[in-house]
């Protein structure tokens, strides 16, 4: 599938406490930027009691149509198509730097991710499973189902952290909040990097990780209206400067849902007729 890089700039997060709060307190819902204007006598700030909760974002993740390669190059016509959460958010509220996002399919075993990171010093020194993944460029994914087609009522949610090396690390996490590291996910990982990873000295552009997450891992059957709470968090250690990082999903999660349509690609623009040449000499 043609990408565009979108303004690259840096590294990410590991499948510890300090990896999965990323939504909790480094990131924070989508500001617009604009200047409010200047309140009048009738418009009086709200309490806090009157305030209308935060929007729960959510996406809508259409079927795949065909099989799809896990070759972290995401080609397929399917993915045009495709349910997409948009930018990830800094903590203060704007499209984080570098640019984040995620792309979601589903089929009748499992749910993809296409997970794209703009990046110009792609870094990842951990190659084991499990491993300290977080403490260099990586994505953290956390899913919990939810209501009808779910296992029961307060049931686990299910972490998964991948490094642009394909390594990955996954847990399951008790209600309580107890991780397992022993859980193993069995999701089929690929990555494209357009750059050399751990070479600081040369300039990179971006790294995708394209994942196939089983849902018999996450004890799912699949099926139109499923839901799943869902955070997706990303972080990066620019050269010489702090750890940044960006989120979708908020600190309260986001949702996606399984949506019953088969995911086509848009339309391809029409070609306009061609143009009759001009006559050129003089006329006969």
């Amino acid at each position: 599938m043609p990408r565009t890089p979108i303004d690259p700039s840096l590294r990410s997060a590991p499948l510890r406490a300090v990896a999965f709060a990323i939504a909790a307190s480094a990131c924070g819902g989508r500001g617009c930027g604009d200047r409010a204007p200047a309140p009048t006598p009738a418009a009086v700030a709200p309490s806090a009691t009157a305030r209308a909760a935060p929007i729960r974002p959510a996406v809508v993740v259409p079927r795949a149509g065909a099989a799809l390669a896990i070759d972290g190059k995401n080609e397929e016509p399917a993915w045009m198509g495709s349910g997409r959460t948009g930018p990830f958010v800094d903590a203060a509220g704007v499209i984080g730097r570098p640019y984040s996002d995620a792309r979601l399919l589903w089929d009748d075993r499992n749910l993809y991710l296409t997970l794209y990171a703009a990046d110009h010093d792609i870094e990842a020194r951990s190659k084991e499973h499990d491993g300290p993944l977080a403490d260099d460029d990586s994505f953290t994914v956390r899913l919990a189902p939810l209501g009808a087609g779910a296992p029961e009522a307060g049931a686990a949610a299910f972490l998964l952290v991948a490094a642009p090396n394909g390594a990955i690390a996954d847990a399951r996490e008790a209600p309580g909040g107890a991780r397992d590291p022993g859980w193993e996910s069995h999701a089929v990982v690929a990555v494209d990097a357009d750059g050399t990873v751990n070479r600081p000295e040369d300039e990179d552009e971006e790294w995708i990780v394209e994942i196939a997450l089983p849902w018999a891992s996450l004890g799912v059957t699949p099926s139109p209206g499923l839901r799943l709470s869902a955070r997706f968090g990303r972080c990066d250690v620019p050269r010489g400067s702090a750890r940044r990082c960006s989120v979708w999903g908020e600190a309260s999660a986001g949702e996606i849902v399984l949506g019953p349509e088969v995911s086509t690609p848009p339309p391809a623009p029409a070609t306009p007729p061609a143009r009759p040449r001009a006559r050129v000499g003089p006329a006969k």
